[in-house]
């Protein structure tokens, strides 16, 4: 049974950037709905920069920096409790290089120093 007043709840819809990890947290209730299970797709790009950075805070080699660019999605199918669904997706697509260059070394740790995430649902 599909309904005819299905909309997303005000203020429900967000997405956050956890860290340090610099995945994205997309989240969203949507109401109105029947008891028939709904699916949704989430589409992102992403690009991110990652560099090396040692125990004081420095950044040693600027030829230690890595970029990834990816186009992660996540999908599902949800039923509704209540005519109403509450979920989110995490399309993590951006890993951090592990094997790839930068190596760190001598102590140093991998950090990100830039990302910009783009989605559509």
């Amino acid at each position: 049974m599909w309904a005819q007043g299905a909309h997303f709840q005000k203020k429900s819809t967000g997405a956050v950037l956890q860290l340090p990890s610099g995945n994205l947290l997309v989240s969203w209730q949507e109401a109105g709905l029947g008891s028939t299970n709904v699916d949704y797709t989430l589409t992102a790009s992403v690009n991110a920069t990652y560099f090396c950075r040692t125990s004081s805070g420095n950044i040693p080699n600027a030829n230690n920096k890595h970029t990834v660019n990816a186009t992660p999605s996540s999908n599902g199918s949800f039923e509704p409790k209540n005519g109403k669904v509450t979920a989110s997706f995490d399309p993590s697509g951006a890993p951090a290089p592990s094997s790839a260059p930068p190596t760190c070394g001598n102590g140093q740790t991998l950090d990100i120093q830039s990302i910009t995430w783009s989605t559509s649902c």
